[in-house]
């Protein structure tokens, strides 16, 4: 996927000042490296304060802002086992797989697009292509 360390920065910030990650389970060394690293060779997990329909959100923004990635939703969520909730359970795939069919925006979703927004526009278009 290509992502700069300088949004992946950014991102970690925004999403830590609106309180949707747990400050005290994620790092930003975490969260970059569920991001940008093979996920066999680390023991990082990104720990989400967000709900099953604001995670969905979260991915259609993130897959959206960095078309480039080969990021699944099932691999993200799933198979990965490394985006977890702040409680220590993971999602439940088929939750936040018919999230947009229950609910036309989540309670997160003003933020998210805040954050992706900014992430956007104050970005230099520098990336670092790394997979996963």
């Amino acid at each position: 996927m290509a992502i700069s360390e300088g949004q992946i920065q950014m991102l970690y910030h925004n999403l830590m000042r609106y309180d949707l990650l747990n400050s005290e389970k994620t790092s930003l060394l975490d969260f970059q490296k569920v991001l940008t690293e093979n996920w066999e060779t680390h023991n990082s997990k990104i720990h989400f304060n967000m709900d099953g329909a604001s995670c969905r959100e979260f991915y259609d923004y993130f897959t959206q802002t960095f078309p480039e990635n080969s990021l699944t939703m099932k691999n993200f969520f799933e198979t990965s086992k490394l985006v977890i909730r702040s409680d220590g359970k993971p999602y439940k795939y088929n939750t936040i797989k018919s999230a947009p069919l229950k609910t036309v925006s989540s309670k997160e979703n003003d933020r998210l697009n805040k954050i992706f927004q900014e992430l956007t526009l104050n970005q230099a278009p520098s990336k670092v292509d790394k997979s996963f």
